[in-house]
């Protein structure tokens, strides 16, 4: 998020970008959709996470043509794995 500071803006973060490296960085504090979307650049895969309470789902990476595909279920406060596979 640091070295991409156009995407992860002081405007999508909620504070400045360093500050908010400091903030997730803490054992008590859990990511959510902007660390789903990191991951799943980093790991070049699909990472798809089922919201169960709103019954929709979020792509990160999509479009990308990544051969692999994660997929979370996310209850309002948690995500769980549910899997993965690699996509053709």
């Amino acid at each position: 998020m640091l070295s991409d500071p156009i995407n992860y803006s002081e405007a999508i973060l909620g504070q400045s970008p360093a500050k908010y490296a400091q903030w997730i960085v803490h054992k008590d504090h859990w990511g959510g959709a902007i660390e789903l979307a990191i991951l799943s650049q980093y790991f070049r895969a699909e990472i798809v996470a089922f919201d169960v309470i709103n019954v929709r789902s979020n792509c990160f990476g999509e479009g990308q043509h990544y051969t692999q595909r994660a997929c979370l279920v996310y209850d309002g406060i948690h995500y769980d794995s549910l899997g993965m596979s690699m996509l053709s």
